[in-house]
């Protein structure tokens, strides 16, 4: 009986220093998925950083196109705005000329 007790208080210490390995080997995989948890959120933040650049070059091109796109506009207006005036002069010169042709048909035998 003494000897089944020795034997299991003795087993039971190496089951327990087992168990400690156990613990031991535990606690490092945990130590590991922490140090990826550090490695994941170090990349995120390095990524962020190259996405905040992407953004910020993308907002400048779009204020450049925009830039561009009212030089274009402001030129398009001024262009029209130059033809209009030379359809207003064309419609004057034109309507002088119909009235000094009327006076000239008066002139010419019907």
């Amino acid at each position: 009986m003494l000897k089944k007790i020795l034997n299991f208080i003795l087993n039971r210490k190496v089951v327990d220093l087992d168990n400690d390995g156990k613990i031991e080997t535990l606690r490092e995989e945990i130590q590991g998925v922490f140090s990826q948890f550090v490695t994941m959120n170090e990349q995120l933040g390095k990524v962020n950083e190259q996405l905040d650049g992407i953004i910020l070059d993308e907002q400048k091109k779009q204020e450049e196109e925009r830039a561009r796109l009212e030089r274009i506009i402001e030129e398009t207006n001024r262009k029209i705005a130059e033809s209009n005036e030379r359809v207003g002069k064309a419609n004057k010169e034109m309507e002088s000329n119909k009235k000094l042709q009327e006076k000239v048909s008066e002139f010419l035998p019907n």
